[in-house]
This record gives C-alpha cells, structure tokens and sequence, in this order.
C-alpha cells in the first residue's frame, strides 16, 4: 500500500506546493500508510482526515474527501477551522483491500 500510494504521492508532490492533504485515514494500517506518505511528500501541507465522522465506504468516503478538500479551497478556509491561503488540496483515497487513488484539486 505504501509503495502504491509513494507513487502517486511522487507524482503529485512534483507539480508544486500542496497546502491542504483530505487523507483516508480510519483507525487502520491506512493511517501508517497515508502517514508515511505525507511526511515524505507533502510535509507542509495540513492534513485533515474525515473518514472518523463519515464512515468507511471508499466510494462515499471518496467522494466526501473531495467535497471537504473543494469546499476548503473555495472557501479559503481549514477543515478544521481557521482561516489559510489554499491554491491546491490533494486528496487521498485508500480501502481496505488495497485500493489507491489520488487527485489534486486546484483554486482558479
């Protein structure tokens, strides 16, 4: 899962800067993976893991990640509260039968 997920955060760590990380993590080996994976390729960015309120479905959860990570970057504002300059949140995507996905999400 690790060397999955260390590809495409290779991949998406090289365009530029990511502010805010919409990480998968769910109380399971996940959250080492997705742990790992921040640390070494988007270590400024803040990380804000929604799965804990929203529950475990990849699809839906998925797609809840996404909607936290455009509305933080529309509204210019942390998940967790606070004001920030956000210009592009990724958002990662892991299940527990070793299903990756990741996605950048940019502000115009």
């Amino acid at each position: 899962l690790v060397r999955q997920l260390g590809k495409i955060g290779a991949r998406l760590a090289r365009k530029e800067r990511t502010d805010l990380l919409v990480a998968s993590a769910n109380g399971t080996f996940i959250d080492a993976a997705e742990a790992t994976v921040a640390a070494q390729y988007f270590p400024d960015a803040a990380i804000y893991a929604p799965k804990a309120s929203l529950g475990e479905s990849v699809a839906a959860g998925g797609i809840w990640q996404v909607i936290c990570a455009a509305l933080a970057l529309r509204r210019q504002e942390l998940p967790q509260g606070g004001d920030a300059k956000l210009r592009r949140a990724v958002v990662t995507i892991c299940g527990m039968n070793q299903q990756v996905a990741a996605l950048a999400c940019f502000r115009s």
